[in-house]
């Protein structure tokens, strides 16, 4: 694989974690710390990468790893129960897979492109992980206007 792939993935592929993060805490009433948003995505983009490439792992077993990841990690460093981890995480998770869904439904329909040639094409596929990540962050913002981050929900 080229570095050029290599980094077609890992760049939204970071934001879109991070997005992920993000909205889990605003979900969980968990403040953001983007530092820390932004290094366990980097941290975990970086796992998924390398479960997803590895040799006779089935498919999808990637967000599997990621969902339990991060349901830990929220669990550990916040004060939200470990159930409710679970369901916030898998709540963003669910939101990434819709948002997924229809950017790329949007994008097939706009270019007219069939899915393999729109799955194909690295440009275009970066920018809809880019649009993905860019609006689950959004989200993320918007939701702590309805649900409000309890500043001492930080355990670390």
């Amino acid at each position: 694989m080229k570095w050029e792939e290599i980094l077609l993935f890992l760049v939204p592929g970071f934001l879109e974690i991070a997005g992920v993060i993000a909205l889990s805490l605003a979900f969980g009433s968990v403040p953001f710390r983007w530092g820390r948003i932004f290094l366990a995505g980097l941290a975990l983009v970086i796992i998924v990468y390398i479960i997803r490439n590895l040799p006779g792992v089935p498919m999808f077993t990637h967000m599997i790893a990621e969902l339990i990841i991060l349901v830990l990690f929220i669990a550990k460093v916040t004060k939200v129960p470990l159930s409710k981890s679970f369901i916030i995480v898998f709540a963003s998770m669910a939101m990434l897979a819709v948002l997924e869904y229809v950017i790329t439904e949007v994008f097939i329909l706009v270019s007219g492109m069939s899915i393999e040639a729109f799955s194909s094409n690295n440009m275009l596929w970066f920018f809809a992980g880019l649009l993905q990540a860019l609006i689950m962050i959004l989200a993320a913002i918007i939701t702590t206007k309805f649900i409000k981050p309890d500043q001492e929900a930080w355990r670390l």
